[in-house]
């Protein structure tokens, strides 16, 4: 019975550590970050006394601390806002932090700080959420396939190449062909405070 509660006991701390608790002694205390990084689809948890980086900022910061930008952890019903994450992770099974997905944010954030990609960021912004939400739902894995094997990778490819304009040519390609497939109409104008310094995160800021 010992080993039993021993084993129980590990078990128990295991999971504790995958949710966010701290240890004192013999009690585990649950620390729901319920506003806070630590359960933020931006933050990387990495426990809750160490500082974990959030892909939004582009800084490291406590679980415990707050800001007005915090977005909750989508479950495994949810999309992402992000169609290329939807295609990439939720329909085709690759790791979040992928190289693909990385040297596409990679891009993305040169992409925020040239005037001239104002555009094609706010489109992703506005017609992303639309298009991940449809892929999702529809689970249209043939589709993510296509699109991932097509324009996904020719993409990657051309960034690591650093042909950046080419790269922004395929990926307009490929938004056009599913803004078409589901019938989707885009705002083209975009807003003097829209924010494109944080663009391309699928969700529309101002500043």
């Amino acid at each position: 019975m010992k080993n039993s509660n021993i084993l129980l006991f590990f078990t128990f701390k295991r999971f504790c550590a995958t949710i966010g608790s701290t240890f004192k002694g013999d009690l585990f205390m649950y620390v729901a970050y319920e506003t806070q990084c630590g359960n933020c689809m931006y933050f990387d948890y990495q426990g809750d006394n160490t500082k974990g980086y959030c892909s939004y900022y582009r800084e490291y910061y406590y679980p415990g601390e707050e800001c007005s930008h915090q977005e909750k952890r989508r479950d495994s019903e949810e999309s992402s806002n992000c169609y290329i994450t939807t295609i990439v992770c939720d329909l085709l099974g690759f790791d979040d932090k992928c190289d693909v997905l990385e040297t596409l944010r990679g891009f993305r954030n040169k992409m925020q700080q040239d005037p001239k990609y104002k555009k094609i960021l706010f489109e992703y912004d506005t017609v992303g959420p639309e298009i991940a939400k449809n892929l999702f739902e529809d689970k249209e894995y043939d589709l993510a396939e296509g699109m991932y094997s097509t324009y996904i990778l020719s993409t990657v490819a051309l960034i690591r190449e650093q042909k950046y304009d080419e790269a922004v040519k395929k990926y307009s390609t490929m938004t056009k062909a599913l803004k078409e497939y589901y019938g989707i109409k885009a705002e083209t104008v975009v807003p003097a405070n829209y924010d494109q310094k944080n663009g391309g995160h699928g969700k529309v800021l101002t500043i």
